[in-house]
Parts: structure tokens; C-alpha cells; sequence
């Protein structure tokens, strides 16, 4: 879902009442007969996102979330999990991030052999790869005889170039 801008933080604090530590955004001021006061805002998307339906628009929970933390819309940045969406929306687990950023943190692919972000299985030469992208383009740093040597090349890279890394 593309960041778009949030409703006035005061319109936001009118309606609901949001818990930093457990993450929980809640109804205060429902804007439909069938909402109770004190509900839980919003419904899971099947990316494990929670969207709240708020003046006919459809808003991620964890950007109302922050603009409720922090008083100010995130707008046009991107709020990241740093864990995972299934580590919730306590603010704990929020951040400000770039698209690349945000693209990192995402889970690994399921076909992903090594375990490893970076890191793949090359059959044809029968090595582990380590592979790192730099200004949208993708290079490949490495063959290696062993995933831990790839993964120590990858992790170097890593630090080399002042990538973000969320401990999980």
C-alpha cells in the first residue's frame, strides 16, 4: 500500500486511543453505528497488515499509529516494522524507512536455501554466492565453498556500505 497522507493528528486522537506498548489502535469515537467504543480499529489484510476503514479511505494502522505517538503524519516516508509485521504496531517496533530499507526487512523468500538474505546456492558451479545491490544494481560479491564463508561476505558488505540490519 502506497503512504498517503493521514487525516489532522487532532481528527485522529479524536477517534481513536493508541497503546505504544502493545501496539493496539482503538475505537474512541466510532464512525459507524455497528463499531463499539473501545474496539479494535481496523482488519487484517492477508499481508498481515492492519487497515482501518476511516472516512472512506482505507489507512495502514501503523501510520495512524505513529502520527498518534509522535504528532506528526509520516508522510511521505514509509513506516517500517522492524520485526516484522507480526511483531505488531507497538511503537517500539516502528520506524521511518527509505523503500529499500523497508524492502530489506521484508521476510526472506520462501525458495531462500541458505537461510540468509544475500546468500544463494549456485548449481551450475556447485558454490554459495553472496550477492549485494548498491544503487539498484545487483552485484555479486563472491563464490564460496561454504554458506558461512558466503554469509561473512555478504555481512561485510553489509557493514562496508552502512546498510541498516534490524537485529530479529
Amino acid at each position: 500500500m502506497k503512504p498517503k497522507e493521514l487525516p489532522p493528528i487532532g481528527v485522529l486522537k479524536e477517534h481513536f486511543d493508541y497503546n505504544p506498548e502493545t501496539g493496539e489502535l482503538r475505537w474512541k469515537k466510532p464512525t459507524a453505528p455497528r463499531i463499539k467504543v473501545g474496539a479494535l480499529a481496523g482488519t487484517t489484510t492477508t499481508g498481515g497488515y492492519t487497515c482501518v476503514k476511516f472516512k472512506g479511505k482505507f489507512i495502514a494502522t501503523h501510520r495512524i499509529a505513529w502520527a498518534m505517538h509522535y504528532g506528526e503524519d509520516p508522510y511521505p516516508h514509509i513506516v517500517d516494522h522492524k520485526e516484522g509485521v507480526e511483531k505488531g504496531n507497538g511503537i517500539s517496533n516502528l520506524r521511518l524507512a527509505t523503500s529499500s530499507e523497508n524492502n530489506y526487512n521484508k521476510r526472506l523468500h520462501s525458495n531462500n536455501t541458505s537461510g540468509h538474505r544475500g546468500v544463494s546456492y549456485n548449481k551450475n558451479h556447485k558454490k554459495w554466492c553472496a550477492l549485494g545491490t548498491i544503487g539498484g544494481k545487483l552485484k555479486t560479491l563472491g563464490e564460496f565453498e561454504s554458506v558461512e564463508e558466503a554469509v561473512a561476505c555478504r555481512q561485510k558488505f553489509e557493514q562496508d556500505n552502512n546498510i541498516l540490519i534490524w537485529d530479529r
